[in-house]
């Protein structure tokens, strides 16, 4: 996963430029982990992509609350394909 690297060494040098572009791939990544059967990958992804969105929204709610919504129900169904359905 060179690029995800690549792509999160960009976002920590200039993030709001690239965060955007780092959390759609990450909501990606996840999808895709989760389709070949690597839940725990793709709840790291998708928990990763939560917490830049959160960062996000804070400062543009309007451009960012609903792909955080997104990302969200993505966490949620993922969460509950491993069983976890505690509340946090």
């Amino acid at each position: 996963m060179g690029g995800r690297r690549d792509l999160s060494g960009l976002a920590e040098k200039n993030p709001g430029a690239f965060n955007p572009v780092l959390v759609g791939s990450l909501n990606n990544l996840s999808n895709r982990l989760s389709e070949v059967g690597d839940r725990g990958g793709a709840l790291e992804a998708v928990w990763e992509a939560v917490e830049i969105y959160r960062g996000l929204a804070e400062k543009n709610p309007g451009a960012f609350n609903p792909v955080l919504a997104m990302s969200l129900n993505n966490l949620s169904v993922m969460l509950s394909e491993v069983g976890d359905r505690g509340a946090r």
